[in-house]
């Protein structure tokens, strides 16, 4: 009987939707996130515990719940998948073949609908590919290549880290890792991951695994776990500069990253975190970088339903140098304090932007540096920065103040909420644009229009 009132509330939707499959670490991220920014959300979870959580955890926003598996496309078209207003389905349900199987279903029943899933196997992300899905997130090759660039451009690196964050999470310092010895435990999936990038770096890795044999482990692997003294010490741990445990147990990996420490303070150290409600005893333990694999895959679907043209502006700016980079970043954090910069798109058109339209048509020309100033005070320049504008499918990356805008332009900004919403004031009141552009104030008053002889100021 629940299950056929869930279903006929999810029918009787008459607002935009997210479809979530899947209401784990990630899921519960996702949601709380879309519910604080006013989107509504249907989550699918086979656990009826998960669900009575949900129902019970008081979201800002309305937000619906249905038991049931996900993977069957007659649960998703009962969840919404087909509805007129459903405009996303995110698949983050622990199991590669379920994630799948959600895709498939969404990309046949609603070939329209932007698809999200979350992969730990390349197989399956393959799989996926051949279906159309939209994004393909795999956490671990994720963090590989993110933890790889803290080696070759540690800016580059700490700009993916900040712009990958949403603007309540506090910003993370710039790390430095060392080159050299490494000691990796455990050659799963992020161990495999990891090694690869660490050796493209130049590093030698000496791994630690319980079952070297059926991980298909290097050779020259240390048999055990990383918890003990002597296996780090067959490891090398005297002379290695980092260590990483990346076992899918976070007492484990606690474990090993104070037993490293204990024998060698001097460890550049990195450790995996499987469960959000451990994040208090990895602060504890002083580590230089924690990889919360449900974050890093609830803030790259975040990024992807909330501000997409992030993902395009990270892949054209991981294309650039390090000065470039350096540059860029300072501009950043002069911007921000401790929390993570929020990130926001300006579309330049008639509909959100009437009154930078109206000058366009005017024959007033603006440029990119008169746009983002104090509405009341031209002078001030506002805590922005304009990292990119997509104009006709080219992208104009770091754009200078002497850019001149173009209506149909699509701007990314990030920086403080309170800059965003000046930057909106000022695309939709005509008398700000124009005070912006010439410098003086207009008179909107019919009394001061009478006794101005009805001149403007």
């Amino acid at each position: 009987i629940s299950r056929a009132r869930a279903a006929h509330r999810i029918h009787r939707i008459r607002e935009s939707f997210y479809l979530l499959c899947g209401y784990g670490e990630a899921g519960k991220v996702v949601t709380r996130f879309l519910s604080e920014v006013g989107e509504r959300v249907v989550v699918v979870d086979r656990s009826e515990n998960a669900i009575n959580e949900l129902k019970l955890s008081e979201m800002p926003f309305e937000t619906e719940a249905l038991i049931g598996d996900a993977s069957d496309p007659e649960q998703l078209q009962r969840a919404g998948l087909t509805h007129t207003l459903c405009k996303g389905v995110i698949a983050v349900v622990g199991d590669d073949e379920e994630n799948l199987k959600i895709m498939i279903s969404a990309k046949l029943l609603n070939p329209g609908l932007k698809a999200i899933g979350r992969v730990n196997e390349a197989d399956t992300a393959d799989n996926m590919r051949s279906f159309g899905t939209d994004h393909i997130i795999n956490p671990f090759n994720t963090f590989a290549w993110h933890f790889s660039l803290a080696f070759s451009s540690p800016s580059l690196h700490l700009l993916n880290d900040w712009l990958s964050q949403t603007d309540y999470q506090t910003l993370n310092d710039p790390v430095f890792p060392p080159r050299g010895l490494w000691i990796l435990c455990g050659f799963g999936r992020f161990g495999k991951a990891l090694h690869r990038k660490l050796e493209e770096q130049g590093n030698t890795v000496i791994v630690i695994e319980t079952l070297p044999e059926a991980a298909d482990a290097p050779e020259g692997t240390v048999r055990g776990r990383g918890t003990e003294a002597v296996t780090l010490k067959q490891a090398e741990v005297e002379r290695a500069v980092g260590i990483i445990a990346g076992t899918d147990n976070d007492a484990n990996n606690l474990s090993i990253i104070m037993t490293a420490k204990a024998l060698a303070a001097d460890l550049f150290t990195v450790a995996r975190q499987n469960h959000n409600r451990n994040a208090p005893l990895f602060k504890a333990a002083d580590v230089n970088i924690v990889v919360n694999q449900n974050l890093l895959i609830a803030n790259q679907i975040i990024t992807l339903l909330t501000t997409p043209l992030t993902y395009q502006f990270l892949k054209q700016a991981n294309k650039q140098g390090v000065q470039w980079s350096n540059e860029l970043v300072s501009r950043i954090g002069a911007t921000v304090d401790e929390r993570a910069p929020l990130i926001w798109v300006m579309d330049l058109t008639a509909q959100a932007a009437p009154a930078f339209f109206q000058a366009v048509r005017d024959r007033r020309e603006l440029t990119l540096g008169q746009l983002y100033r104090e509405p009341h005070n031209r002078k001030v320049r506002l805590p922005a920065v304009p990292l990119m504008i997509a104009r006709a499918g080219d992208y104009i990356l770091a754009p200078d103040d002497a850019t001149t805008l173009q209506v149909g332009d699509r701007v990314l900004f990030c920086g403080p909420r309170a800059a965003r919403s000046k930057l909106f004031s000022t695309v939709t009141s005509n008398e700000i644009m124009i005070y912006l552009i010439t410098g003086r104030h207009r008179i909107i008053s019919p009394l001061w229009r009478y006794l101005a002889g009805g001149r403007n100021e």
